[in-house]
């Protein structure tokens, strides 16, 4: 789809209806598919061609797109693979962790040119990767926390969001992604974000109790200033016609343009927004 018009470039069918969220490579020729569990096909869609090509895997793995045809497949929490699209080992990485560090259903995630990633193995530990090598690049370690739940990446990799919980009670940090160093705790605003290419702001999924026959939610983002936790503008789903019937639309993502002045939710259908009076 191009974003500026909204114009379908190419429609591609997959060959399998249980597909989770694809994931771009680095050099933006081609699109990873793979089902979101392991129990079905992977195979990656050439997007000049169209061509969808299978490729080796192992069902007890979960696979990422790396920068260009490279994946990076996660062995366990605590261990690291870099693979080719033949199914070949080509580096493996391995972080010691200890048995009270808490647990982690983090995914890993990419700087847009996917050429890094942050690792969350367990609750007391961030990682940074390369992706085109496997070596980590920073390391922290945190105490008190008893799970980690999601990380957002800034498209620029500048800014990192962890998820994480204590007990019970969730927060979030704020990450320099260029230097490890935790620059600011948060409250837990949500588990569907995405951070401006600065820092400053986030766009945060909500959802409210209404009216809507999907799932009986209205869903908007609001647009929050990190430094005093405060809504600045909020973008309110629109209501769509279906059938005669008015559906609230339900978004499962939001991802930012890499200059941060454009926002798009995905879900049943995308939708791009612009960020007028605070950028994201």
């Amino acid at each position: 789809m191009d974003l500026n018009t909204g114009r379908t470039i190419r429609e591609i069918r997959p060959p399998s209806e249980t597909f989770g969220r694809p994931g771009f490579f680095g050099d933006g020729r081609s699109l990873l598919l793979a089902p979101p569990v392991n129990d079905g096909p992977r195979a990656i869609v050439r997007l000049d061609t169209g061509a969808i090509v299978a490729i080796p895997h192992d069902k007890s793995l979960h696979y990422y797109a790396g920068p260009s045809e490279t994946l990076v497949s996660r062995v366990s929490q605590d261990q690291l693979q870099l693979r080719n699209l033949e199914g070949t080992v080509l580096q493996t990485a391995t972080i010691d962790t200890g048995p009270d560090e808490g647990r982690s259903f983090a995914d890993l995630a990419f700087t847009l040119d996917r050429s890094e990633f942050i690792h969350v193995p367990t609750a007391a530990r961030i990682v940074k990767y390369s992706a085109i090598t496997l070596q980590p690049l920073w390391h922290i370690k945190l105490k008190g926390y008893t799970s980690a739940l999601r990380l957002f990446v800034s498209a620029n990799g500048n800014w990192i969001v962890a998820s994480l919980s204590v007990k019970g009670k969730f927060e979030a940090l704020l990450i320099n992604g260029q230097t490890g160093e935790v620059a600011q705790k948060l409250p837990a605003f949500g588990l569907k974000m995405a951070i401006s290419p600065d820092g400053r702001f986030l766009a945060v999924g909500k959802r409210e109790k209404g009216k809507g026959i999907l799932n009986g939610v209205d869903m908007f983002v609001d647009i929050i200033d990190v430094s005093s936790g405060r809504t600045v503008q909020r973008l309110s789903q629109a209501r769509e016609t279906i059938w005669d019937q008015t559906l609230h639309t339900y978004f499962n993502d939001i991802l930012s343009t890499p200059d941060g002045n454009r926002l798009l939710t995905v879900g049943t259908s995308t939708k791009q927004w612009e960020a007028m009076r605070s950028p994201i």
